[in-house]
């Protein structure tokens, strides 16, 4: 039986097309709106990708949260995936993901990665995985081994307070805890290092109260981030003594170093992180009035 899968560079375009609008359409807690402005190019020699392009210059990423247990919320997968009819192995043989810029909740970054020669494999199923999502019954992924890849990312300092809070504020809104302000403080000496401050305004029946938070991290260059301190406070008494309770769950991530590279181990990855370095440096702010400061 012959199956007309990737068949052709259009073919595969249109493919991803179709995949990325799922991702920004589908019922989830949390929505991806603007993926489907991607522009794609694809360059396919029989099962091998010579090129796949993606250029989300321009591109405007935005959050939407969406309440726990809401009607249309999808259900997660209970049954396994079922074998494919059909499944072929490829190569990709360079892969670029580009944006000068791309914004996420209004905030510019600048974002560059780049891969090659990434082993790939084809599938295509009896019926679609996902439901609603006809172009789920074929599949394009990367498989374990080789390829190399690398990614740069900049943004500026004074940016990066406010995508915090506009991407944590719809979060923190689920628990009735409202964000008031967020401060970053970025130093590289070697192993970069952050410092985050953090006001938010806590709802609690008819309790109202502030807490304040200061974390100072690291991270290497291997890609190991540990949390140097993490520090809670409140000047409402009641709160104050709630968080006592809490400090021993807090001294548990302090000191504790997570290796970012024995996580996609874990995940079935195949790659490391290396040479990761946070360059430049600076203060800056962010408040539901949008005062921002940047000492750069």
């Amino acid at each position: 039986m012959s199956y007309s899968w990737p068949h052709d560079s259009r073919t595969v375009e249109q493919w991803l097309q179709a995949t990325l609008c799922s991702w920004s359409t589908a019922d989830q807690e949390t929505r991806l709106h603007g993926l489907e402005r991607i522009r794609i190019d694809a360059a396919l020699d029989g099962l091998d990708l010579r090129r796949l392009d993606l250029d989300a210059r321009d591109l405007d990423l935005r959050v939407d949260v969406q309440p726990e247990n809401s009607s249309g919320a999808r259900s997660e997968a209970t049954a396994a995936e079922p074998e494919p009819l059909m499944r072929e192995s490829g190569m990709l043989r360079e892969f670029r993901l580009h944006a000068s810029p791309l914004r996420i909740e209004g905030m510019p970054i600048d974002v560059d990665l780049r891969a090659r020669d990434v082993p790939i494999e084809w599938a295509v199923f009896a019926e679609p995985l996902m439901e609603n999502e006809p172009a789920s019954d074929r599949m394009l992924a990367p498989r374990a081994g080789g390829g190399r890849a690398s990614l740069d990312a900049s943004m500026r300092t004074a940016d990066i307070a406010p995508l915090i809070a506009a991407i944590a504020r719809p979060l923190l809104a689920q628990a009735n805890i409202g964000l008031r302000s967020v401060s970053l403080d970025v130093r590289g000496s070697g192993a970069s290092r952050l410092k985050i401050r953090a006001s938010a305004r806590v709802q609690w029946k008819r309790l109202t109260a502030s807490v304040s938070a200061t974390v100072r991290l690291c991270v290497s260059p291997d890609a190991v981030v540990e949390v140097r301190s993490l520090k809670l406070n409140s000047r409402n008494p009641l709160i104050a003594v709630a968080l006592l309770f809490a400090r021993k769950h807090v001294n548990e991530v302090v000191g504790d170093p997570l290796g970012l590279n024995a996580g996609i181990s874990a995940a079935g990855v195949s790659g490391r992180f290396h040479s990761v370095a946070l360059t430049g440096g600076g203060s800056a702010s962010h408040s539901p009035h949008g005062s921002v400061e940047d000492q750069a």
